[in-house]
């Protein structure tokens, strides 16, 4: 149960990551308490219990303020499923049996079709997500020519673990 918590506290600051990353305000971030509620004292019920969350609360929720953002500021960032994530680091014995909705790019409005657009893996959204051009050339050369870009993402990423901590 402890790799289940663990995995549980990643998920959330991967969550709200991808979601700050495609300009969703810090009201719709999703905080904590949903995670609280986990059956800690049954492997089985807490696996049950994370799909229904999944299902029903956090995509849902995730598909929203997903498609607000980009209608509000467009897409900066080229997209990220999180259920990537969620499969690949997937902590209980027994497979998720296709039961997780998935957040597709359509499901949020995000056009892959646009320059520059593509579908980045997970372990690269783990650090951080970086924008495309402005030039539409698909080059994300921003973080390394720029320090203080560079500098502003190690700061968030700082203050993303130091704030989830304290929680």
């Amino acid at each position: 149960m402890s790799a289940v918590v663990d995995w549980l506290a990643r998920v959330h600051v991967h969550l709200n990551k991808i979601m700050e990353s495609h300009s969703c305000g810090g009201d719709t971030s999703i905080g904590v308490a949903p995670f609280m509620s986990c059956p800690v004292d049954d492997v089985i019920a807490s696996r049950n219990w994370f799909i229904r969350l999944w299902n029903e609360s956090i995509v849902p929720h995730m598909r929203e303020a997903i498609r607000e953002g980009l209608q509000l500021h467009g897409q900066r960032y080229s997209w990220t499923d999180p259920t990537a994530f969620i499969l690949e680091t997937w902590p209980w014995w027994s497979q998720h049996d296709g039961q997780l909705a998935m957040l597709k790019p359509e499901d949020v409005g995000y056009d892959l079709s646009k320059p520059g657009s593509f579908s980045m893996n997970s372990e690269t959204t783990s650090h951080s997500s970086r924008p495309t051009s402005s030039t539409g050339t698909g080059s994300n050369s921003g973080e390394d020519s720029d320090p203080l870009f560079n500098m502003l993402l190690h700061l968030q990423e700082a203050a993303n673990n130091e704030t989830f901590g304290n929680e």
